[in-house]
């Protein structure tokens, strides 16, 4: 999901839309035949622009935001172009294993949340 969030901030940076497409099932109601076809895929961005101008930043797995310490849910940025670097900052610490921890505490409150 890093990837998609680094691609929408690079497109919104352009100017551009970014929107990856996936195969889906489509059942025609005429004949009734399924047939795969590519549909545009949502993807909602993980930051928000504040009323003071910065851009804030949330860092999600799954549905759940990860912390970075006690009641610290977001990453403060000045700009688009701060949060592109903010987002391979993060990307690299993943891919390092630096949020190895915070991605165990939520994963395990996301498995909580399901029936045995």
């Amino acid at each position: 999901k890093l990837f998609e969030q680094i691609e929408l901030a690079k497109a919104q940076r352009d100017g551009r839309t970014y929107a990856p497409t996936r195969l889906r099932r489509f059942k025609s109601a005429d004949t009734g035949l399924t047939q795969m076809i590519e549909a545009p895929k949502r993807i909602k961005p993980w930051w928000w622009t504040g009323q003071d101008g910065k851009v804030y930043l949330t860092i999600f797995y799954g549905s759940r935001a990860i912390s970075f310490g006690k009641g610290k849910w977001t990453i403060d940025v000045s700009s688009i172009a701060d949060l592109l670097a903010a987002l391979e900052t993060v990307k690299k610490a993943v891919e390092t294993g630096e949020l190895d921890n915070e991605i165990e505490a939520v994963s395990g409150a996301l498995k909580a949340n399901f029936k045995q």
